[in-house]
């Protein structure tokens, strides 16, 4: 079973195959959005958001087996007040990444690692903990509703 350890900035690197396994499934269930980004352009673009959290104290939960990173979760503290209708929710975790390889899932990684980010918003007082799943992306949004997390926000778009 793999270990959950906290991680830092000098562990950036180790994400890489596992952001582009995750771009390679978003790809996968969202073919009508069109061509995916070019696997080095996907992956310089999110490892410079990865720093860019750390660098805000934003906190990196790592999936460790033999030495490897086999998942991992990346999480953001935003203050917010709601929106101009609602005052709620005025601060919440957003986990911006969870990801576990391909050959590691169903085995209850994903589970631990949301487990950590939820005990880490707990632990900061926050008053949510939100995330982005693409609508097509039906596994993961069944895996976080099993989880408690519920549908508030629908992004509509129409291309052009």
């Amino acid at each position: 079973m793999p270990t959950i350890t906290r991680g830092d900035a000098t562990r950036i690197d180790q994400l890489e195959p596992l952001w582009l396994a995750l771009r390679e499934h978003h790809a996968s269930v969202t073919e009508h959005w069109g061509p995916a980004r070019d696997p080095q352009d996907s992956w310089r673009r999110r490892r410079k958001d990865h720093e860019a959290i750390l660098d805000e104290g934003g906190v990196l939960f790592l999936a460790e087996e033999d030495g490897r990173v086999v998942g991992f979760a990346i999480c953001e503290r935003e203050e917010g007040g709601g929106s101009p209708t609602w005052p709620w929710p005025p601060d919440f975790l957003a986990i911006v990444d969870l990801v576990v390889l391909p050959e590691h899932r169903g085995k209850g990684i994903g589970e631990r690692l949301l487990a950590e980010a939820e005990a880490e918003a707990r632990r900061l007082g926050v008053a949510a903990l939100d995330l982005n799943v693409a609508a097509p992306n039906e596994s993961a949004r069944r895996f976080y509703e099993r989880h408690g997390f519920r549908t508030d926000l629908v992004t509509m778009r129409k291309p052009l």
